[in-house]
């Protein structure tokens, strides 16, 4: 959940300050602004983060080898990271689709637009911690479940509200979607991380992030072309379909769980 949180601080501050860069300069600004900032986290990482336990990288490399594609296929950690990679593409399709309909069809200016698409990534700050907390309490899978049903309810959302009411509608939508992300987020990386061995955590986050940049890759490409031919009711009913994609494969990890207890 606070990793959740700390993400979407990023997220919310991206399309505000971009927004205000480039109301007021030159597109090329952005990307000297990005330059330093990413030269102060490489500094600041450079002298925070503990150097690891000095191993053999021979035999570290046999261990990871033998045995995490071994537990993979014993642990089904395939289901998670295929959800991921729909999720992803679902908030992909926010952040890519987001900003072209709001601004040529509700005719937003550069500062407004990276006002509202903050909407969606404040909503994930306060619904980070909440949503990590629930899964301690409630266990990942109901807490994954009841996400991607709040996410399912988002894309009809924006489906339908912001040709209805316009930017009051965009925001209700990504006020919902949003939390449901976190909540998936929570629930699905706890559940695939919690039987990994130690020496396996490094690999098994690997492909975690492999998938959610999958599904911001098809996110980016695939929902923008829906977008750009058949606009914005097409483009968020055919990412609710896909939530729903993850959400019946999580109902499998909600029976899991039931019987474990």
């Amino acid at each position: 959940g606070l990793l959740g949180t700390a993400s979407a601080v990023g997220t919310a501050s991206g399309p505000s300050i971009g927004g205000l860069i480039l109301g007021n300069f030159e597109w090329p600004v952005i990307f000297y602004f990005i330059g330093s900032l990413g030269m102060f986290v490489f500094v600041v990482s450079s002298m925070c983060i503990p150097r690891p336990a000095t191993v053999p990288s021979g035999q570290r490399r046999v261990e990871l080898h033998k045995t995490s594609l071994h537990d993979i296929k014993q642990r089904n950690f395939f289901s998670g990271l295929f959800m991921n990679v729909c999720v992803s593409t679902v908030m992909m399709t926010t952040l890519v689709v987001g900003p072209f309909y709001l601004s040529n069809t509700l005719h937003l200016d550069s500062v407004l637009v990276g006002a509202v698409m903050t909407t969606g990534p404040l909503a994930s700050i306060i619904s980070g911690v909440p949503a990590g907390r629930a899964v301690d309490r409630f266990g990942p899978a109901k807490v994954m479940a009841l996400g991607l049903g709040l996410m399912i309810l988002g894309c009809f959302s924006f489906a339908i509200l912001p040709m209805q009411t316009g930017v009051f509608g965009y925001v209700i939508s990504a006020a919902i979607l949003s939390p449901g992300y976190q909540m998936f987020q929570a629930g699905n990386n706890t559940m695939v991380m919690s039987e990994v061995a130690d020496h396996q955590k490094g690999f098994i986050s690997g492909l975690l992030s492999f998938s959610r940049n999958m599904g911001l890759i098809l996110g980016a490409s695939g929902m923008g072309m829906i977008f750009s031919n058949s606009g914005m009711e097409m483009t968020f009913a055919f990412a609710a379909i896909i939530a729903a994609t993850a959400f019946v494969l999580s109902l499998g990890k909600l029976q899991i769980q039931r019987t474990a207890i």
